[in-house]
């Protein structure tokens, strides 16, 4: 509230309040401080403004190379949870970087032909319909993988040569 006209105004007193204000810690109960993030099966990976991948992938959909059986909306799910998860080890929304990652991972930006093909089959027949299934495919890469640059995880190809051993079931 300002000071009313008919009271005068001296040089001495000072026209704002510099008082101190009281400094308390908020407490919020659904606030995580520290690295209290809970890892382990199905806990999914909390990230700023994960929506906004949705946007992104839009401009990815042309870009798809998908062999018979596979759909479009599994495929896109597939980029959308591993581009979700790797945007959250960085604390940052996803990017187009995260989309370009997850294309090169799962190979569905060229044809592929084999045993890599049906074990990509496996992994994304289901997946747009099955949050579990969502959850078991970003619970398959570890950290360390994700940190990779999309042209690095296209030298790293023993993720591919491990599937192929040894491909992964996902409760789709």
């Amino acid at each position: 509230m300002t000071q009313p006209d008919f009271v005068p105004i001296t040089i001495s007193v000072a026209k704002f309040y510099r008082g101190e204000i009281p400094s308390k810690e908020l407490r919020r109960p659904a606030e995580f401080k520290g690295s209290r993030r809970f890892r382990g099966r199905l806990f999914g990976s909390p990230g700023p403004d994960q929506g906004y991948i949705l946007n992104i992938v839009e401009g990815y959909v042309e870009k798809l190379v998908l062999r018979p059986g596979e759909s479009l909306a599994d495929a896109v799910m597939a980029l959308v949870v591993i581009g979700s998860k790797r945007a959250s080890i960085f604390g940052r929304a996803p990017m187009k970087f995260d989309i370009d990652f997850a294309l090169e991972l799962l190979r569905l930006s060229q044809d592929v032909f084999g045993d890599f093909a049906g074990v990509r089959k496996k992994l994304l027949v289901g997946l747009a319909h099955d949050y579990v299934a969502q959850r078991e495919l970003a619970d398959l890469f570890n950290d360390d993988l994700l940190k990779l640059t999309p042209q690095g995880v296209a030298e790293h190809t023993e993720i591919w040569d491990e599937w192929l051993e040894e491909p992964p079931v996902l409760s789709a």
